[in-house]
């Protein structure tokens, strides 16, 4: 009795699988609740709690929660409607389809081409499909009509409708909004002056911004490059003018 005792203990220890099918919530605020299966009674959420294929989560007004998969984190805002159609582990590989009915989210995802992984939010307009990026998804009502709108903030999502008819690449720094009718082209969204885009970054947990000062070498290195050359060229055209007058 005691050697199988052993032996299944061993086993949930060094087989991953056996717990990896599932994520948990971090930064419970507010009224956010929990549905498992996607049936039965409303429970409020707490800190850790296991979240899993079929689970629905709510936030009320000034609530939110944040979704830790395998490799994306996913910050829901007040007023969302959300959930997870299905989740899959399979090693370092990850297959989730995420469900946003209503509200807006944040997500920052990791780059999934190299392990052949997939992520895919659907909404009633929409499907985003993703493969490794941060990007920020929101569902309205607009006079009677339901809109998906989404903002790529680093990478790329590739947008489509919902028959998948009409499909677009959506870059950094662009948005798009799809509804019943289509998705429009990506368009540059132009933000105010005070905009204070670090603080913005910094909302989202485990992202790495670019070291002070990099930006500013490179700009250097580019000013030294076009010095050189056009110094190049002022001795190229002495060269010719000499040889001119000659």
């Amino acid at each position: 009795m005691k050697k199988i005792l052993c032996i299944l203990t061993l086993s949930f220890i060094f087989l991953p699988w056996a717990w990896a099918d599932s994520g948990h919530l971090q930064d419970v605020q507010g009224n956010v609740q929990l549905q498992k299966g996607g049936a039965g009674a409303w429970t409020a959420a707490r800190e850790g709690m296991e979240v899993s294929a079929g689970d629905r989560i709510t936030t009320g007004k000034n609530s939110s929660v944040t979704v830790k998969l395998q490799k994306a984190v996913i910050e829901l805002k007040p007023d969302t409607q959300f959930g997870i159609k299905h989740y899959e582990i399979n090693g370092d590989q990850m297959k989730s389809t995420l469900q946003l009915d209503l509200g807006r989210l944040k997500a920052r995802v990791d780059r999934l081409a190299e392990t052949h992984s997939q992520l895919d939010v659907i909404s009633p307009t929409s499907v985003a499909s993703v493969r490794g990026t941060i990007f920020d998804e929101e569902v309205y009502e607009y006079r009677g009509e339901i809109y998906t709108r989404i903002a790529v903030i680093e990478g790329w999502v590739i947008f489509c409708n919902a028959d998948l008819s009409h499909c677009i690449r959506v870059r950094d720094g662009e948005e798009a909004t799809a509804n019943g009718d289509g998705v429009s082209q990506p368009i540059v969204e132009e933000l105010p002056e005070d905009f204070d885009f670090d603080e913005l970054l910094e909302e989202i947990d485990g992202f790495e911004q670019e070291p002070e000062g990099a930006q500013d070498e490179e700009e250097e290195e580019e000013e030294e490059e076009e010095e050189e050359s056009s110094s190049r060229d002022d001795k190229g055209s002495q060269q010719l003018f000499t040889l001119e007058t000659v």
